[in-house]
């Protein structure tokens, strides 16, 4: 938590994870890489929204978080991520023919500042990996999120069930 000379409090969370996403078994990856992941789902699988429907995956994900803790700067997080993957290089290269394959950097809490050095671009560049930022006012609107998706969900099925 950090205050601000106008007593205005803001706990920012930064993290990072590693993702793939694409339409093949996400479990090809745990084998390729040797890696358990923190979370993985397949396309066409079935899962609850917060309001009970039930819907199918339009993606097949495999995602592994950085371990660190969130109050930890984005590069921490990062770096982590880059030195669990760099030995697993060209399996990670590999595995780019069938999934994308990104970092993926959250800030939750207001603006946030990154700062990429030139060996970690290198590192990057190297694993095949791209950068994608996520960031959010002072708030988790993951939750808001869900709720919109399972609300439109609904308009739909609603009007595909009036047709």
């Amino acid at each position: 938590m950090t205050d601000l000379p106008w007593n205005y409090p803001i706990k920012r969370d930064q993290y990072a994870y590693f993702r793939a996403v694409g339409a093949t078994d996400p479990n090809k990856i745990t084998e390729i890489l040797g890696i358990e992941p923190d979370r993985a789902y397949s396309l066409g699988e079935a899962y609850q929204t917060p309001r009970g429907h039930t819907l199918k995956r339009r993606q097949s994900l495999w995602r592994y978080n950085s371990t660190l803790e969130s109050e930890e700067p984005l590069e921490a997080h990062v770096r982590a991520i880059i030195r669990k993957m760099y030995p697993k290089r060209i399996e990670l290269l590999k595995l780019q023919e069938e999934f994308s394959c990104q970092v993926v950097c959250v800030s939750l809490g207001g603006n946030f500042e990154f700062v990429t050095t030139l060996d970690m671009q290198r590192q990057m560049t190297a694993l095949g990996l791209t950068f994608w930022f996520d960031a959010y006012p002072d708030f988790n609107p993951h939750e808001e999120i869900t709720e919109l998706r399972s609300q439109v969900q609904d308009a739909i099925s609603d009007a595909e069930n009036y047709s």
